[in-house]
């Protein structure tokens, strides 16, 4: 459970960006270019979500709630079994149902997973291509294919984000990895701006009972 929790983490700390590739449709370039901006021009995002993990050949299904807030280079992810924090110096992971903390040294040059990514994964080397748009509820949304332009690098295979039209917020995101799990994070509640000061960014032990602390530092 605690390495599907941890594939868990890892791609959603994919989801927020930049090298927008040339095989992408100027269509699709010129509107992620707009979604970029949007949302560089963020001091703070936090975000609700909703995540379905399924594999039909493992017999998977699992639902998943969680919170993100984001501030530079700090951030913490929440979910029921799963905490993450980083200040910017280290990256706490708590894995709660082992009732086990794992620290490690935050080093962005060598983070192979940046929250910066969560909402604009789109950046990073990948070819995309806008294959529909969708009325719903009201609203007009893009639905966008990404591909890896060098697959063997990363742990999935493609990606459908569904991106406001008006907004330029993106809604949905699926995920199909390459072990045959699909992954669909839903953005429920979006929040941009927000002073968040140190302590939302900090993890205290104590906090926690008695569980057992592995400083890999």
């Amino acid at each position: 459970m605690k390495s599907l929790n941890w594939l868990v983490l890892s791609i959603l700390l994919l989801m927020m960006g930049s090298n927008i590739s040339n095989a992408q449709t100027p269509q699709a370039r010129q509107f992620l270019n707009e979604v970029s901006k949007r949302y560089d021009s963020f001091t703070t995002m936090a975000a609700s979500f909703t995540l379905t993990i399924s594999n039909e050949d493992a017999g998977l299904q699992e639902n998943k709630k969680g919170e993100v807030k984001i501030s530079g280079e700090k951030y913490v992810v929440e979910m029921d079994d799963l905490m993450r924090v980083c200040d910017g110096a280290s990256i706490w992971t708590f894995f709660k149902e082992d009732d086990e903390v794992q620290i490690n040294e935050f080093d962005p040059e060598e983070q192979e997973l940046s929250p910066a990514e969560l909402f604009t994964i789109y950046e990073k080397d990948y070819d995309a291509k806008i294959i529909d748009e969708q009325e719903l509820n009201g609203s007009s949304y893009y639905i966008i294919d990404l591909h890896p332009l060098e697959p063997e690098e990363h742990p999935y295979h493609s990606v459908r984000v569904t991106i406001n039209k008006d907004s330029q917020l993106i809604q949905e995101a699926r995920i199909k990895a390459k072990n045959g799990t699909d992954f669909i994070y839903s953005i429920s509640e979006f929040h941009y701006n927000q002073i968040m000061d140190g302590a939302t960014f900090s993890f205290d032990p104590d906090d926690h009972g008695d569980i057992d602390i592995i400083d890999l530092r």
